[in-house]
């Protein structure tokens, strides 16, 4: 498109319109950034809340299982045989009314299992070296410990271990009694809660153990993950590697409330996007078609103002012409008149060099016969003198048309022959 760069109407569209473009890219800029932090914010929240609830889900699964592991170390210390078969089945009763329990194992003072809800008689099985066991009475008033996830012996699926130690508390039982969530248990609960799409819901210990993961991972064996630098609490971020997951993914944390383990909600940043994206091309269509408008207005003014500059300018080229032709009719009438002028007064000087071509010749013929007197030479030569004036006068009159009106008419001025 040619731009009349010359012109201040045209300059003055051009700089209107490239605000105007600006501004729409400015508002379509911050409109997009901001329905961004929307979209993100929109989901920080519902992750915190949804990770809220999950602990509190979580923690009250693990507060269920102290109590049963508080009751059978209490029984324990009733004076129970601990080693019979209704002890088994007792335990076994216990494990089959509560469903995220998979077995419970009675530990006596010198780490041998006694009793299992799962086998009668028990397996051969010491666990006196065991840390947890060896460090049973620095646990406290709560008596629970919650170790790291290991292999179920029974399904060789992954198994969170409760412990409860015995005390003076519980009627002289200074064992300990054991018992194994399955991890299957934590993820069949997330999995109940129907995450949306791209979230996943895992578990671990403060000690960077994957305890549980929803959807699940390949394989049964706990995973170690350093949880790059989480902390127990509450936090949101994105996490470049996505968190056990492909892709940058956003999290949320939250503590269980009396246990050292935390439940971590993520979900893929393509999904806490994914409407943000469309809304995004909806944006930027809107306003593509704004500075395509702007930008055909701009066209448009454009060509209306070059039109009415041709326009302009053919007239005042018309007005030029017109004065030229008028400056040229104005010239040629004053030679005409100057022409008609010039004829006239060379007809009259031809009529008067006539006149006074008829007196030179009277005189001419008139002075050889008066000779010298002095009265008629006198009025011969006054006479004379007079065609001289005349004929000097007929010259003045001609000016430099002398010549022209001489040669056209065919006369002499001051005594010149006829030709």
């Amino acid at each position: 498109m040619k731009i009349l760069v010359h012109s201040p109407p045209i300059l003055k569209v051009i700089a209107g319109g490239l605000a105007a473009i600006l501004l729409v890219v400015l508002v379509a800029a911050q409109s997009i950034w901001t329905m961004r932090q929307h979209e993100i914010e929109s989901d920080r929240q519902s992750m915190s809340a949804q990770a809220t609830i999950l602990a509190e889900q979580t923690s009250r699964t693990i507060q269920a299982v102290e109590l049963v592991l508080e009751a059978v170390a209490h029984d324990a210390g009733e004076g129970q045989k601990l080693a019979d078969e209704a002890t088994h089945r007792a335990l076994a009763a216990r494990v089959v009314g509560l469903p995220q329990l998979e077995a419970i194992g009675l530990f006596d003072e010198g780490g041998t299992l006694v009793a299992s809800s799962r086998w009668y008689p028990p397996p051969p099985l010491n666990i006196a070296d065991d840390r947890y066991f060896k460090e049973r009475k620095t646990w406290g008033r709560s008596h629970i410990q919650i170790g790291s996830p290991i292999a179920s012996a029974g399904t060789g699926a992954l198994a969170l271990p409760v412990m409860h130690a015995g005390g003076p508390a519980h009627g002289g039982f200074e064992g300990m009694v054991s018992a194994l969530i399955p991890a299957r248990y934590f993820e069949e609960l997330y999995a109940s809660t129907q995450p949306s799409p791209g979230m996943a819901i895992s578990l671990w210990t403060l000690e960077g153990k994957l305890i549980a993961h929803y959807p699940p991972l390949p394989g049964s064996v706990s995973t170690t993950h350093p949880l790059h630098g989480l902390v127990p609490g509450t936090g949101v971020d994105v996490i470049e590697d996505g968190f056990m997951l492909p892709g940058a993914r956003m999290k949320n944390i939250r503590r269980l409330a009396s246990s050292p383990i935390v439940v971590v909600v993520s979900k893929s940043m393509d999904e806490v996007l994914a409407d943000w994206w469309r809304d995004t091309f909806n944006v930027l269509a809107v306003a593509s078609g704004g500075v395509l408008a702007i930008v055909l207005a701009m066209a448009a003014l454009i060509r209306q103002f070059r039109a009415y500059e041709a326009r302009s300018a053919a007239q005042a080229a018309e007005a030029v012409a017109i004065r030229a032709r008028k400056d040229a009719e104005a010239a040629l009438a004053e030679v005409r008149r100057m022409e008609t002028v010039g004829r006239l007064t060379a007809g009259v000087a031809h009529d008067f060099n006539n006149l006074l071509m008829t007196i030179s010749g009277s005189l001419d013929l008139l002075a050889p016969r008066h000779g010298d007197r002095d009265a008629s030479a006198y009025l011969l030569s006054t006479m004379r003198q007079a065609v001289d004036r005349g004929a000097q006068l007929i010259r003045q009159l001609l000016g430099p048309m002398t010549a022209r009106y001489e040669n056209d008419l065919g006369f002499r001025v001051a005594g010149k022959i006829v030709t």
